[in-house]
């Protein structure tokens, strides 16, 4: 850089230009959509007729039932209340066939686990399929073993 170059005014204003560029254009695209069509998803996890906390998979599937792009997820509260995410900035998940997902916790039924197998050894693992329509979704799961 040639001597006195940031004195010179319109260098300067150039600076400030640039500067300027490199801040915003890294915030560019953090808020858009995905541009995947998507449809809420709500619903409730029973096992044997109690709430339970459990963890669901969304994946979204092709007529051949292989996995088709990005799933949903989410994590039931106490009630068994859940609300899928399709991403951080993103609920729902997206329109059409689905293999679902569900894993009841192991502590949902008794508390706190006591230790690492009961930590970690779901109480039970469904595989099912599940359609998401254009409209609000509200699908319920009542489990047993």
């Amino acid at each position: 850089m040639p001597p006195g170059f940031l004195f010179n005014p319109s260098h300067r204003r150039w600076l400030w230009v640039a500067c300027l560029g490199v801040m915003v254009l890294p915030t560019q695209g953090c808020s858009r959509s995905s541009g995947v069509p998507l449809a809420p998803v709500t619903g409730n996890v029973t096992f044997y007729g109690r709430p339970v906390v459990a963890q669901l998979v969304f994946q979204p599937v092709a007529l051949d039932g292989k996995p088709l792009g990005r799933p949903s997820t989410a994590t039931s509260d106490a009630s068994g209340d859940f609300t899928l995410r399709f991403s951080d900035s993103e609920w729902g998940a997206v329109i059409g066939s689905h293999r679902v997902s569900v894993k009841v916790l192991p502590y949902a039924d008794s508390g706190e686990p006591e230790g690492f197998y009961d930590a970690t050894v779901p109480l039970k693992v469904a595989e099912l399929q599940r359609e998401v329509r254009a409209e609000k979704n509200q699908l319920n799961f009542a489990l047993t073993y």
